[in-house]
């Protein structure tokens, strides 16, 4: 039975210091965590939405939803980042065949969800009412 203990005691010690390492080493200045801004642009017709930070992460995935004059309105995507540092991208509020869009009118209640996929398997979410 006291080997047991002393086993459990042990591996709860050798636990709880590599957590505590992991989190210092997450914590030091080389390491920042991904970032993201989003602005409705001034015609209303599109967001803009900029990432960056990106060294440890391997996907950003994101979704728009907003509500229009003709219901509840959406877009999603997905973003392989490679070797880039910072990235963006120009959403419309609206759909688009070919060369000719039409817009969505009466645009409210924007929210953009982002999540990065991190090349270690953990996920950073942030979301962003415009």
């Amino acid at each position: 039975m006291q080997k047991l203990f002393l086993f459990l005691v042990v591996c709860f010690l050798s636990l709880l210091f590599f957590t505590s390492s992991a989190e210092a080493k997450h914590n030091t200045k080389s390491s920042k965590n991904p970032a993201f801004s989003a602005s409705l642009a001034k015609n209303k017709l599109s967001v803009s939405a900029s990432f960056s930070n990106l060294t440890n992460v391997k996907t950003i995935t994101y979704q728009l939803t907003y509500d229009s004059n003709k219901g509840q309105q959406g877009a999603a995507g997905t973003i392989k980042v490679g070797k880039l540092k910072s990235t963006s991208r120009k959403l419309l509020l609206g759909t688009c065949s070919g060369r000719v869009c039409s817009y969505h009118r009466d645009v409210s209640n924007i929210r953009l969800s982002v999540d990065f996929n991190l090349k270690s398997g953990g996920v950073v979410s942030y979301e962003k009412k415009l």
